[in-house]
């Protein structure tokens, strides 16, 4: 059996639908939503940017042309990403789930349409050393 030769960092910048490019272009979206108020806590009239992150409604392993599209975010703490019973968009809980699902429909529609048209995309190739370098500018 033999080994695989480990890709050198010239290699991996050489392929722009590659993993190098596709981390640069993650860490360059999401960078603009990390301190940002939570959006749900926002609607009940509370600030709050403790622990907030940029939660994928279009999962970034089901649509990688919808994985850099900012309309596809929404600013949460860790409570309302993954932590309440309540509404949260990661919860076991399956009221949860669907609270978060009603708080997109009335709050987001724009995030919410997301899940509606990603497989018009589905088979869309994104080259993510343009799309880091088109948020890198932003």
């Amino acid at each position: 059996m033999s080994k695989r030769k480990k890709k050198t960092l010239k290699d991996r910048k050489a392929n722009p639908n590659g993993s190098y490019w596709q981390k640069k272009a993650d860490e360059a979206l999401m960078v603009q939503f990390r301190g940002k108020p939570c959006e749900v806590c926002q609607s009940y009239g509370i600030t709050n940017t403790t622990g907030t992150c940029g939660h994928h409604v279009v999962p970034k392993k089901v649509s990688a042309y919808m994985r850099h599209v900012k309309r596809n975010i929404v600013i949460v703490c860790q409570g309302h990403h993954t932590g309440s019973n309540e509404l949260a968009f990661h919860s076991t809980n399956i009221l949860a789930v669907n609270a978060a699902l009603e708080w997109l429909k009335e709050c987001r529609p724009d995030a919410l349409e997301c899940l509606y048209t990603y497989k018009k995309f589905r088979n869309t190739k994104v080259d993510y050393e343009a799309k880091y370098l088109e948020l890198k500018g932003e």
